[in-house]
Order: structure tokens, then sequence, then C-alpha cells
């Protein structure tokens, strides 16, 4: 088949449910939650703890199973509008134990014919595979665990940042790659929020609220390629109300920097919408430099368990 150069300027994607992102956070706040509440949702768990969960999920227990459920999302026989991976080191954990097993090794630098050849070849499949996840027009959600990670500065002053948990090896970097190929990565934490929420009814109520960090931070990290989100969504209660949070914030975004003017059913505005980090998150210090970081990340670690060293589960 002969190919072409374009003629035309490609459209950029203005779907919410479209695109692709990472979502990731402490334990406990309604990751898969969040995720579930786009319609259709197909979600691959990785890991137990879905027993809660109404909607089109199926538990992987092996690789080869993701395979063939990767093949047949590729079909396109369904009706489904996202697709999640829930979790992603829980994924990776499975790629990694798939190919141990296939060369009868007890760890993945011996697999292959060992000479470090095993790490490549399960980063490559893992990444070929998510790779082709996020080329579909189904919109991919990548859930994952959150890691601290001690920051030093120039001046010997130290601080904690908040990342996605994925490995990053020096011979076989996956970390990255992954990350490369998703539009947008969402902080899931807590914060402390005052006046109205948009989605609640209207209170002066001062309370705390999950919300979702979407611009990058020296205190974790985030991104939104489309610039059309705010530095922080506020999430209403309950929390099957988040995810509509986010698409009412993009359509937002979207239309102001578009100009396409109001989406039918479009809510308002909150009147707080762009209040971002004013008062340090529960999990996530201020925004105030390294030294003021590590006074309030120490506080926050002090009040919250779920910001042990490690993966938080």
């Amino acid at each position: 088949m002969a190919i072409q150069l374009p003629t035309q300027k490609r459209k950029k994607q203005v779907d919410p449910h479209g695109v692709n992102i990472v979502l990731y956070g402490p334990n406990g706040l309604g990751k898969t939650t969040w995720a579930n509440m786009c319609e259709n949702t197909f979600i691959m768990a990785t890991e137990p703890g879905h027993d809660a969960i109404e909607g089109y999920v199926e538990q992987i227990y092996s690789w080869d199973q993701f395979h063939d459920f990767c093949t047949l999302l590729k079909q396109g026989n369904h009706n489904y509008k996202r697709v999640c991976i829930d979790t992603g080191p829980g994924l990776y954990r499975i790629c990694l134990d798939h190919y141990c097993k296939k060369s009868n090794v007890n760890h993945i630098s011996l697999a292959e014919g060992g000479w470090g050849r095993g790490p490549d070849v399960a980063n490559n499949a893992f990444l070929a595979h998510i790779q082709g996840l996020a080329l579909l027009p189904y919109g991919l959600i990548f859930i994952s665990h959150m890691v601290e990670k001690t920051i030093k500065t120039p001046t010997a002053a130290e601080y904690t940042r908040f990342l996605v948990d994925l490995p990053e090896r020096e011979k076989a970097p996956i970390r990255s790659q992954v990350l490369g190929l998703f539009d947008c990565i969402f902080y899931m934490t807590l914060q402390r929020v005052d006046g109205p929420v948009d989605g609640e009814d209207e209170t002066t109520e001062i309370r705390y609220r999950r919300v979702l960090k979407t611009e990058p931070s020296a205190y974790y990290e985030a991104r939104d390629r489309y610039h059309y989100l705010p530095p922080t969504i506020i999430l209403p209660e309950p929390p099957a109300n988040g995810y509509d949070a986010y698409v009412r914030a993009f359509e937002r975004g979207r239309n102001e920097k578009e100009g396409t003017g109001n989406v039918k059913g479009q809510a308002t505005p909150a009147k707080n919408a762009n209040a971002s980090a004013a008062t340090p998150p529960t999990y996530a210090p201020v925004e105030e430099g390294p030294e003021e970081g590590k006074k309030n990340a120490t506080n926050a670690t002090k009040t919250n368990t779920a910001t042990t060293k490690g993966p938080v589960r």
C-alpha cells in the first residue's frame, strides 16, 4: 500500500474520555472508583481488592491472559469507552514472572539466557503492550501506587517528592518510557477546601476533599499536555462523582482555549475551581521551596501512615 505525506493538520484530541491518563496516589482514596465512573470502563485488575467494584472487571493472573485481552480489545468488537490497568506495577510483576517461568529461573536477570537479556526482553514486551493499548481510541487509564523519593538540594537540605511506582533500572529503563506514552499524569491526594465545591451543594463548611494535581511540582510529578485543566481539580463527594469533575474541568478548559462554546449540560465553574494549594494537602507539602517542603512532609508523615517509605498499597 502506497503512503502519502499528510496534507492537513491533525486535529487535537478534544474528548476527555479519550485522554490517556496515569493516576497514582496513596491507598484508599478511590483511584479505582474514579476510573470506573467513566461509562463502560473495562478494568484489568492485576492485584486483589476489586470485590467492592461494580463494573466490567477481569482479574489478570498471567501475562498470556493479559495478552489475549489486549488482542480482543484491538479487534474492537465491544462497547468499552475506556480501558484501565489496575495496577501498572502489578502488571509489571506479572510480566517479569512470565519470563522467569519461561526460562525456569528465579530472577529476571537470569532469564533469556542471562547476561542481562531478561530485563530487556521483559521491558520491551511490557512497553509494547502498553503502547498498543495507548494507541487504541478508547482512552487508557494506568493506575499506580506511590513511592517517596528524598531530594537533596545544593544547600544540603532535603525534602520528599512523591512519584509513580515504576522501576528505573540503569541498564533496562522502563519508567520514563512508559510514562512518556501518557498525556496526563494525575496525583490524587487530600486537601483542605474552603467554600463550595463544583458538584456539591453550596456550603461554607471547612473540610478535606480528594483532589487531582495536574501540573508538575517539586513535590510530586504531574502532567497535562493539553493545558486544559486547572492545577487542582477538587473531587466532590460521594466518590462516584469524581470522574465527572474531571470531565467538566476538561471541557471548560477546552472551550476557553479552543473557543468552542459551552457544551450542552456542562456545569458552571465552581467559585473556588482555581483555588489550588493555598493550604497544605494531607499527603503533599505546600509548594514554598525545599526547606518548607521538608518540614511539611515530615509533619504529614507523622499524621498519615499512608506516607511510609516504599510503595503505598
